[in-house]
């Protein structure tokens, strides 16, 4: 029917998209105001790491013991309540702070 070049196409866009979270992640967790940025950052890397050691394993135990559209539908259920408290709390709610702009213009001109 679709054959496997339309799941390798279909895997690598979902692979591109969510490629960027990661790195939005540390980017949020250096501009804490209520933590400081290195243990920031360090508390979104055990984050990632126990995510990416937890999650596969039972991802597969839930696929196994009832059927893979299940995990998808698990994945939206445990996905939906973030999606919706993101977009109720504004950025400065969750302590997010501006960085100050860098002026370029100034480096430039010294190197001249």
């Amino acid at each position: 029917m679709l054959g496997p070049w339309t799941s390798i196409v279909g895997f690598g866009l979902a692979g591109l998209g969510v490629s960027n979270l990661l790195l939005m992640a540390y980017s949020q967790a250096g501009k804490s105001i209520n933590i400081e940025t290195p243990v920031a950052i360090a508390i979104n890397s055990v984050f990632s790491y126990g995510a990416f050691m937890l999650a596969p394993p039972l991802e597969g135990l839930i696929a196994d013991s009832y059927s893979l559209p299940a995990i998808f539908l698990a994945l939206i259920i445990l996905f939906l309540p973030l999606l919706i408290a993101l977009n109720l709390f504004d950025s400065w709610r969750l302590g997010a702070r501006e960085l100050p702009e860098r002026n370029f213009t100034l480096a430039a001109q010294n190197c001249e």
